[in-house]
């Protein structure tokens, strides 16, 4: 591998025989619209190695990136760091004056990292049904009786 670089864009003939190593940090602006509750906290770094293999590109790093969230229990915000450690990806080489991107790649994999149904701990209670107490700050002290459902007399 020839000597370290920043960006996300390569010329294919950059790239070499011998392949090159890039690494850096991205805004995270380039992630577009979250899911409510997640807001991204840090630059995006990401580390790649782009080597050629005939007519194709292969690239293989990993993406990181600081995250804050809304425990999806307890309603608490915290911070967590987000890593992807296995990034993959293919390009076809059409011209040796094409432009391999991998700002795209970035951005789905950071994402993909983010937790589906985020949770500040494993052990987290949540909230009450009842009162909405947190229950990880001890319990609240209601009858814990949820309350009626309108649809109970589907059942």
């Amino acid at each position: 591998m020839t000597g370290a670089k920043t960006g996300l864009s390569f010329p294919v003939w950059e790239i070499g025989t011998e392949g090159i190593v890039t690494r850096g940090a991205a805004d995270p602006e380039l992630l577009g619209e979250l899911d409510p509750g997640t807001a991204v906290a840090s630059p995006i770094e990401y580390d790649f190695a782009l080597t050629r293999a005939g007519k194709m590109v292969l690239a293989r790093g990993k993406v990181a990136v600081r995250s804050r969230f809304q425990c999806s229990r307890c309603l608490k915000e915290y911070e967590s760091d987000v890593v992807e450690p296995e990034v993959f990806a293919e390009f076809t080489v059409t011209s040796p004056e094409q432009i391999i991107d991998l700002t795209g790649i970035v951005r789905e994999y950071t994402i993909l990292a983010f937790p589906v149904k985020p949770l500040c701990s494993e052990e987290c209670r949540g909230l009450c049904p009842s009162c909405g107490r947190n229950l990880n700050l001890g319990p609240c002290g209601c009858s814990g009786r949820v309350p009626d459902s309108p649809f109970a007399v589907l059942e």
